[in-house]
């Protein structure tokens, strides 16, 4: 049982391992076993890669074809000794679970039937690598009981031996996306990424989180936002030369967008039809019913000198007012008040008009 997994993991790999091994039936001695079926005992297994690994005996008992065979390595119980651990070590060379085709990853676990060499190539070798069954969902799940699960990770500059300062433009996070194309084959179209934007010292971490997609139409990754402590940036959305007053509209398909004309509006008589005048009576009626109010915020209590109330405001033109997802309320669209109150004054100033032609 131990020796056929042993070779499933390190075959090839010429090496020396001592292994605590117990089961039943028990493996003789000149496997590495205690040739008993109670105790447990120290043997020393050679794995070559010569024929006796392919013994019956072995490939029948020990990991092969008797049904409900199991393989396992264990360590010593409750941690004693101290430092006691089941270590495999492949010596520069890869470890394979599951189906091996050379993969160029440190460690590779894989329940697909078949390999991709060429799409393998991508991977880098000082990595591992999970391969999932054809037409199946694949993933990494942790779970944590009493506690919150967490992906850790750490850079440092210099070696393992020596760690040193990370320094400006080192990557601590890096979490990337590959999509597949005949000519690209796998090839990268998503990244997001925190990336140090100083050396690192006792009292600076200076760090910049980003994302990066490709745009419709084009390969090779784009940032659309980045992010410090201090400022907000979204590379993908146009702007002028110069910094500018402007708004950031939210469209009703959803997107972000930036309009410099404070009103998220569009303005121009080519992009509107079925245009026609506001009358300045009806506006004055609008106006009429519109009623101005000072109040405080619930939240935080501060004062406002001047405001209406929308569900007021809905009352009289529901155009004039914001609702949120179940129809209630939110806020006046003060913005759209504007040419109503200029119809509505324009009206007031032609009563004058014909008031001053009266009196005269």
């Amino acid at each position: 049982m131990i020796a056929r997994f042993i070779c499933a993991l390190l075959v090839g790999l010429p090496c020396l391992a001592q292994l605590e091994i117990s089961g039943s039936p028990p493996l003789p001695v000149n496997y590495g076993g205690t040739g008993t079926t109670t105790s447990t005992g120290v043997g020393s297994v050679v794995l070559s890669g010569s024929a006796f690994l392919s013994d019956p005996f072995i490939s029948n008992l020990y990991g092969g074809n008797l049904a409900g065979s199991t393989v396992s390595i264990q360590g010593t119980s409750s941690g004693s000794p101290s430092g006691a651990a089941v270590t495999i070590q492949p010596n520069g060379q890869y470890t394979a679970i599951g189906n091996s085709c050379a993969p160029p990853s440190l460690f590779t676990l894989s329940t697909n039937a078949s390999c991709n060499p060429t799409a393998n190539s991508a991977i880098a070798a000082n990595s591992i690598q999970i391969i999932g069954k054809d037409n199946a969902y694949s993933g990494l799940s942790i779970d944590a009981y009493g506690a919150s699960p967490y992906l850790l990770m750490r850079e440092a500059m210099g070696t393992g031996a020596s760690p040193s300062a990370t320094t400006n433009g080192a990557y601590q996070f890096q979490l990337l996306g590959y999509g597949w194309d005949p000519t690209n084959l796998f090839y990268p179209n998503f990244l997001m990424t925190a990336q140090a934007t100083q050396n690192f010292t006792g009292t600076a971490h200076g760090t910049v989180f980003a994302i990066y997609v490709p745009a419709t139409g084009a390969i090779g990754l784009s940032p659309i936002f980045s992010a410090t402590a201090a400022t907000l940036s979204l590379p993908g959305v146009p702007a002028s030369s110069a910094a500018v007053y402007g708004s950031l509209c939210w469209n009703t398909g959803g997107a972000v967008t930036y309009d410099h004309t404070n009103t998220c509006l569009l303005s121009s008589r080519r992009f509107k039809h079925a245009i026609h005048p506001l009358t300045g009576e009806q506006s004055l009626q609008m106006i009429d019913k519109l009623h101005p109010v000072r109040f405080k915020y619930n939240s935080t209590n501060e004062q406002r000198d001047g405001g209406l109330i929308a569900e007021e405001v809905a009352k009289v033109d529901r155009h004039l007012v914001n609702f949120d997802k179940d129809g209630k309320p939110i806020g006046v669209m003060y913005i759209d008040l504007i040419p109503i109150l200029i119809s509505a004054l324009q009206e007031q100033q032609l009563e004058l008009e014909r008031l001053k032609a009266r009196i005269h």
